[in-house]
């Protein structure tokens, strides 16, 4: 039999930049790892982040964070990512206060921009009398404008997927909150609003995200969807319940079209812990945490999506969540990276003494052999853990079987 023409299957765009959410574990798990060029594990977190013109979806119960979660990402993704602008053009951030929403002053603190003269410079805050659908689409095309006429101003070398450099454009977000409180002009002027009346504003949103997806990749647009979600209640034991990823039955309010369209959910899970002494007195906080929640990544269009896939954020009461100790939180909770010696104390493999839970975070910031242990560690542990299947070699091999077999 003559032997098939080996051909070269592509899984994923891996010319797209990556951006770092400023949160170890979200940044983790929303990679791929079976490129080429990252054979060693020492490499394997460098290619981690979220890809150019990401549309993101964050799921939630009320008050466990959707808003701020969507915030301090834009904040870590935005400051790394100034623009170099000669004058006041365009912002990093454009929040659409759909709901009434955060004001300037909470959306400053969350994304860690100083509010000041200059804030302007970097957030573009739509209150709610100015948030339309049409509106947003219509200055999602004037970002679109500005980029490609002024490259120079919007563009930089960017880690790509591959682990390469390359010129790309900068990253814009646009913070929708929430996506089924925006509503099309067209439905504003109705006086009547019922249930035809919300799935007629779900239908049309949902075709703007459409457009607007196949350009916020090529531009870098990332957009941020919040959406609220409810228990499901049916009383039928015969109709089918709406199944979702990660095993719970819901319903979000955001339209079935803009789960379909987002790249990547994240879902915010549950409250893990609420005792608020004992967790300051835990990590040695003396300006209070207030809360831990868990995080489920339930759609990924770039890498994988399984019950794994969950991670912990511990609330702030001043900037939202805090990512130095979200990440702690997650080592100590998923890994053996740090093991416990006996008599409260915890130690690193390589490192010389042992130490307190509380301890950790000062060793973090101030010992950076105790980094680097942490990041070997964590690298080696990771790149078994979720190292993919779906690789372009064992594609290959399998197309070419087939195409042998015919």
């Amino acid at each position: 039999m003559k032997m098939a023409k080996k051909k070269k299957i592509d899984t994923s765009d891996m010319s797209l930049g990556v951006f770092k959410t400023g949160f170890p574990m979200v940044d983790l798990f929303t990679g791929r790892d079976h490129i080429e060029d990252i054979n060693k594990p020492d490499q394997y977190y460098k290619i981690r982040g979220i890809r150019s013109g990401t549309m993101i979806s964050f799921f939630a119960e009320s008050t466990l964070g959707k808003t701020t979660l969507s915030l301090n990402i834009a904040g870590n993704i935005a400051r790394r990512n100034f623009y170099k602008k000669p004058n006041k053009s365009m912002a990093e951030i454009h929040y659409y206060a759909a709901e009434g929403g955060a004001d300037l002053a909470r959306i400053c603190a969350t994304t860690g921009i100083p509010h000041n003269e200059k804030v302007s410079n970097h957030i573009e805050l739509y209150k709610r009398k100015d948030v339309s659908t049409d509106k947003m689409f219509d200055e999602f095309k004037e970002v679109c404008e500005m980029k490609k006429k002024n490259e120079e101003w919007y563009t930089a070398d960017v880690k790509l997927a591959n682990n390469k450099k390359a010129k790309r454009f900068l990253p814009t977000i646009f913070i929708i909150d929430s996506i089924s409180a925006l509503t099309p002009e067209q439905l504003k002027e109705k006086d009547e609003v019922d249930n035809m009346h919300a799935a007629t504003r779900a239908r049309i949103n949902g075709n703007y995200l459409e457009k607007m997806r196949d350009l916020a990749a090529e531009y870098n647009i990332m957009i941020f969807m919040i959406q609220h979600e409810t228990a499901k209640i049916d009383t039928s034991f015969y109709s089918a319940r709406k199944r979702r990823g990660y095993g719970s039955s819901v319903a979000a309010t955001g339209g079935s079209k803009a789960e379909f369209e987002s790249d990547l959910q994240i879902r915010i899970d549950r409250i893990i812990a609420h005792d608020k002494k004992k967790t300051n007195k835990k990590y040695k906080n003396d300006e209070g945490f207030t809360s831990i929640v868990r995080g489920v990544i339930t759609k990924n269009r770039y890498g994988d999506a399984n019950p794994d896939m969950n991670f912990h954020l511990v609330q702030h009461r001043l900037y939202g969540f805090d990512p130095l100790h979200s990440y702690i939180y997650d080592l100590l909770d998923k890994t053996d990276i740090i093991s416990h010696s006996g008599a409260g104390r915890y130690e690193v493999e390589g490192y010389d003494s042992s130490f307190y839970v509380r301890e950790i975070a000062d060793l973090i910031k101030s010992e950076s052999k105790f980094r680097k242990l942490l990041k070997k560690e964590i690298n080696n542990k990771y790149h078994d853990m979720l190292s993919y299947h779906d690789t372009d070699e064992l594609l290959n091999e399998q197309q070419n079987i087939i195409e042998d077999l015919l």
